[in-house]
């Protein structure tokens, strides 16, 4: 009788995790098969569900739908995790995106007020802009101006300043300005 082959599910999550990193470039479906079936036997596994959902918004394997359901699937077992609700609440105004800007923007603030993450409250108050919320993004920004501290406090107030002096000539918002957290 021979020895039976280690399936991803065998291994620790951290090394399934290293691998699924490791082998999306040359390969997103192994990538995609070992964190499924990692999950298949540790369903409550965060890390390796939130790299799935990175992964799917990427539009590998089941994109953006796919992405929606598995950060659904964490703020079901994990409703506080930052990460999960502002990789869900991005993922809206993608065109395979069920997500509604009330969602988003609802997320996108509960994930600021919990974690105090200055490029958390950045990505909601560009949110709000980016959907015609003007008093919403243009108070977040204030908020952003007076919370932010340490060395990257000239950085967070010059972008403060900017986007506001912007909203209030009535410009456009820039799309690249949303930070995604990584998923450690």
């Amino acid at each position: 009788m021979g020895t039976r082959r280690r399936r991803p599910r065998d291994y620790p999550e951290d090394y399934v995790v290293q691998v699924a990193h490791e082998t999306r470039g040359e390969d997103p479906d192994v990538a995609i098969g070992w964190l499924a079936d990692y999950l298949e036997a540790h369903p409550t596994s965060v890390r390796a569900r939130l790299l799935l959902g990175a992964f799917f918004a990427d539009d590998y394997g089941d994109g953006v739908a796919g992405a929606e359901k598995v950060f659904r699937e964490v703020l079901a077992f994990d409703p506080d995790n930052v990460v999960a609700m502002v990789r869900l609440a991005l993922l809206q105004g993608h065109p395979h995106s069920s997500l509604t800007v009330d969602e988003s923007l609802e997320l996108l603030e509960r994930a600021a007020t919990s974690s105090k993450d200055p490029y958390i409250l950045r990505n909601y108050a560009h949110k709000a802009w980016e959907t015609g919320q003007l008093e919403r993004a243009a108070a977040a920004f204030v908020q952003l101006r007076e919370t932010a501290t340490g060395p990257s406090a000239a950085f967070f107030n010059r972008v403060a300043d900017e986007a506001l002096e912007a909203i209030h000539r009535g410009e456009e918002p820039s799309t690249s300005a949303y930070w995604y957290p990584d998923i450690t």
